[in-house]
């Protein structure tokens, strides 16, 4: 398991799922403190924000990354963009992303973070999503919620979030080394 020391209040997780012998699944999430602990008594989770962060992120992963790797032949163009761009060097220092189909859930899983918060009326919580994630180099951001707007207005056309996947997947395949490049050069560290 990784984990990353903790800094600004900011704890990891992962998700992990079991299935039962009956087919269901149980999904679970593991998260670190996400604030030091310096006296007994403390555990390191009191940050309401961050612990509602980090559970809708991995549990995001239960519904994405399936699609994702269910899809990986369309992603054939952007694994070279990925490797081409500086996209690929940049995805490991944020989070050690370090391959295209890992990039790509985690991109989606954010973009689902932030329809959640949409979702949930929280409107601060989406702005600061928004704004976190594009700090953080997920690049695709705006133009996957561009694409979702397609979605939402098609629901009878779509009728889960799986059978739309393959349109956001677009997004990656329709880019470019320059595009990536030029938008990773923009955010300021």
């Amino acid at each position: 398991m990784m984990m990353w020391p903790i800094e600004d209040n900011e704890g990891r997780g992962i998700a992990t799922e079991m299935i039962l012998k009956s087919g269901k699944k149980d999904i679970y999430e593991i998260a670190s403190p996400f604030m030091k602990v310096e006296k007994p008594g403390e555990f390191g989770y009191d940050n309401q924000f961050q612990a509602r962060f980090l559970s809708v992120h991995e549990f995001g992963h239960s519904f994405v990354n399936k699609e994702v790797y269910a899809n990986k032949d369309q992603l054939s163009r952007f694994k070279d963009l990925f490797e081409q761009s500086k996209l690929k060097e940049t995805m490991i220092k944020t989070g050690g992303y370090g391959d295209y189909q890992t990039c790509v859930a985690e991109h989606l899983v954010r973009l689902g973070e932030i329809q959640t918060a949409k979702i949930q009326k929280d409107g601060e919580r989406a702005k600061k999503l928004d704004a976190y994630h594009l700090k953080n180099n997920f690049i695709f951001i705006p133009l996957l919620q561009e694409k979702l707007k397609e979605y939402n207005v098609n629901r009878k056309k779509y009728k889960t979030f799986g059978e739309f996947v393959p349109q956001l997947l677009k997004v990656f395949e329709n880019s470019s080394v320059e595009f990536i490049n030029s938008e990773l050069s923009k955010i300021k560290k």
